[in-house]
């Protein structure tokens, strides 16, 4: 349906989406259990209302771009956006004001519990403790979505030619209703360990 992390539900669009984007945790592949990801550590405070990401150092999109964490904050917000139309946007509601601004009753995204304080650290507020919040952030919804690239092009971002993204996979050329060709993402933080040169989706 779309390669924006942002909008769809189904599985097939997850595992192509996984592929290119990373969030703040990843899926263990035994247990499924969140593990680090571009988040390198985080803490929660004391009653489980707060939680704070500290990301790797040196991440970079796939155009060589810097990846803060304030683009973090973007693309939940975004995804939370009434405009955008994400089906997923309720994944994000265990955040503090997220529901309220996805519903159009709170028009302000700044209530929404999410700060960047610096470019490496992302301070998340919970409405209430929310023990699984880290499965959340392993998923496609909430992966982090290049804003230059979509504010120069648009919706057309995600198209073969003006895609930018920032997981162990690049997408290097699609034939629609045919297949998706990806090649090893070199300016992947852990692209060391990933051991298929690429992948064909038919």
């Amino acid at each position: 349906e779309t390669i924006d992390p942002a909008i769809p539900t189904g599985q097939v669009e997850a595992r192509v989406i996984l592929l290119l984007f990373e969030g703040l945790t990843a899926y263990d592949p035994q247990t499924l259990a969140p593990i680090p990801g571009l988040a390198s550590r985080w803490e929660t405070s004391s009653d489980g209302r707060i939680y704070t990401f500290h990301l790797r150092p040196g991440l970079v999109w796939s155009d060589g771009t810097a990846l803060r964490a304030a683009e973090f904050a973007y693309a939940w917000r975004r995804a939370l956006a009434p405009a955008t139309g994400s089906r997923s946007a309720a994944l994000l509601y265990a955040i503090h004001g997220a529901e309220a601004y996805n519903r159009g009753e709170s028009g302000d995204p700044s209530r929404v519990g999410i700060v960047a304080p610096d470019d490496s650290t992302l301070v998340v507020g919970l409405r209430e403790p929310t023990p699984y919040f880290t499965y959340l952030t392993s998923s496609p919804a909430f992966a982090p979505v290049p804003r230059h690239a979509i504010e120069r092009w648009g919706r057309a971002w995600t198209s073969q030619e003006h895609l930018v993204s920032n997981g162990p996979f690049r997408l290097v050329s699609e034939r629609h209703n045919e297949r998706m060709v990806f090649a090893r993402n070199p300016r992947y933080w852990d692209a060391a360990h990933v051991r298929l040169d690429g992948v064909v989706a038919y």
